[in-house]
């Protein structure tokens, strides 16, 4: 009998982003760090607190000294590339670039 759907052929195979372990197995690995003791290279940081207090600028701060490859806060740092989404309050966004630039006397060549 012919199989009317075969089942379809992939040029490649899907490397799964799941480790299987045995629970008995698993041991605790050492953290990776952007920032070291402070932001980990994998999972989730958040930077909460009221309004007003600087947030976007220190996460801005975080992003450009990681961008950079250099310390934060007196942390080393493992240069990476940055995303940052800045989904509210664009032109407030603007104002503190400029700030930070300033601050840093930041130059175009240190992106390039």
């Amino acid at each position: 009998m012919v199989d009317a759907f075969p089942a379809p052929v992939l040029a490649f195979e899907r490397k799964s982003k799941f480790i299987r372990e045995r629970f008995l197995d698993i041991e605790p690995r050492g953290t990776e760090w952007l920032v070291k003791h402070f932001l980990p290279a994998t999972g989730v940081g958040i930077l909460a607190g009221p309004s007003t207090v600087g947030k976007s600028f220190v996460t801005l701060y975080f992003s450009l000294r990681i961008a950079l490859g250099k310390n934060v806060l007196g942390h080393r740092t493992r240069k990476a590339g940055v995303l940052y989404v800045a989904a509210e309050g664009q032109d407030g966004m603007r104002k503190r670039i400029k700030g930070l630039r300033q601050k840093f006397e930041i130059r175009t060549e240190a992106f390039q």
